[in-house]
């Protein structure tokens, strides 16, 4: 029997790959992220729902400090700059007082300023009997001879000076030191005396006339220390 060559069958043909098995292993995993962010939009949705109802606080809002702009100077203000600062507004600075000028009156006004103020203060003194001021305007024997005459006009039953006053002008100032003055005034009043039981006319003058007035500068300050009337012959 001849062996012949013996037909050949063809081999099977190989498997086909399963591709259904591959699709399955990527869609796993899109289901477990499906699935994940399902419940993370649950959880954010719970949250939003609570933190309505009051559940759940917002967070406090951060409130920064107010800062408190001031201008550098008038110039940067007018350029529009500015610093801002957090600070409480600085103290501002003391203003020092305006300096009198020293010397606003001639020495020659000083002296008969002097003079108008002391024969304000010798009628006051005559006419209340009140000694707190003489010593403001006379020293010397003008203070003195004031002080005197008061307890004199106590003594007599309390009386007291009543004067009609005019005026009073300066005539003449001399100065025989820097702190030595000698002023003439022709004074212009009329005075009488009245006591408890009425008017002493024996008392009374008439005016104008002129007094002599002795003035020392002490400490300062121009006093009349003397002073006598000038009468006619």
């Amino acid at each position: 029997q001849t062996r012949g060559p013996q037909p050949t069958s063809s081999p099977p043909p190989p498997p086909e790959p399963i591709r259904q098995t591959g699709r399955v292993r990527r869609r796993a995993p899109l289901l477990l992220i499906g699935g994940l962010v399902g419940i993370l939009v649950l959880i954010l949705s719970g949250l939003f729902v609570a933190a309505l109802l009051g559940l759940i606080p917002f967070p406090a809002a951060v409130v920064e400090p107010t800062a408190t702009v001031t201008p550098t100077s008038a110039a940067q203000q007018g350029a529009g700059e500015v610093t801002a600062t957090a600070t409480p507004s600085p103290t501002p600075t003391p203003v020092e007082p305006t300096p009198t000028v020293p010397g606003a009156l001639t020495p020659e006004e000083e002296v008969a300023e002097a003079v108008r103020r002391y024969d304000e203060e010798f009628r006051y003194v005559l006419s209340t009997l009140d000694t707190s001021r003489i010593g403001t305007a006379a020293r010397g024997n003008a203070l003195e001879a004031r002080l005197s005459a008061v307890a004199t006009l106590r003594e007599a039953g309390d009386c007291v000076w009543r004067y009609e006053h005019r005026g009073l002008e300066v005539q003449a100032v001399t100065f025989f030191t820097d702190s030595d003055a000698e002023v003439i005034a022709e004074v212009d009043r009329d005075g009488t005396v009245f006591c408890d039981d009425g008017e002493r006319p024996e008392f009374a003058f008439t005016g104008p006339f002129e007094v002599r007035y002795q003035l020392e500068q002490i400490g300062g300050v121009w006093y009349v220390v003397d002073s006598e009337n000038l009468i006619d012959d």
